[in-house]
């Protein structure tokens, strides 16, 4: 699990030196279990006595205060979890029912938002393919055309004892033709 913005006390925390904390089963990890569960997780009060140590990170001036309730809502789009939102307080019980359904529309519709941003990129991305294949196939059926025109102009006599080959009275227009 990456985080991929914060804000912390008004200010936009460089989520680059957070690290990355890998998905643990139910129970060991608030992101883990909102992802695996696909529901939302209010902690009112003793936000750190839910974490394993290990998995705590703290970020700002050592000695500041603790955060004490949390509110981890899904990203969902499409039946996928895309990510977490999450919000924390210093103030225990912050967090309302009213909290995680308005949480929960803000996360969906960024899903919404980034899921059809992924598709309008494949979609982008096809439409090269597709316009590169049109191309191809054009110059293959030029191709084909050219040499169906050839074979009905031509009349080609190939002596073998002599070495030699014959073309028909169109050589002028099949010469052309195949670019010679």
């Amino acid at each position: 699990i990456r985080a991929l913005a914060g804000i912390q006390d008004g200010e936009i925390v460089d989520v680059a030196c957070l690290p990355d904390i890998p998905l643990a089963p139910v129970g060991q990890g608030t992101q883990s279990q909102v992802i695996r569960t696909r529901q939302p997780l209010r902690i009112g009060a003793n936000l750190l006595e839910q974490f394993r140590p290990d998995t705590v990170v703290r970020i700002g001036a050592s000695g500041s205060q603790d955060t004490q309730s949390a509110l981890y809502v899904p990203m969902l789009a499409q039946g996928q979890v895309l990510g977490v939102v999450q919000l924390q307080s210093y103030s225990p019980n912050r967090f309302t029912d009213q909290d995680v359904q308005v949480l929960a529309l803000v996360a969906n519709t960024a899903a919404a938002a980034i899921e059809n941003a992924r598709l309008h990129e494949m979609a982008q991305k096809e439409i090269v393919e597709r316009k590169q294949a049109e191309v191809a196939l054009r110059k293959q059926e030029q191709l084909l055309q050219e040499a169906q025109v050839i074979a009905k102009l031509q009349n080609w006599t190939v002596d073998l004892q002599a070495s030699t080959i014959a073309i028909g009275p169109y050589a002028d227009r099949v010469l052309s033709l195949i670019h010679i």
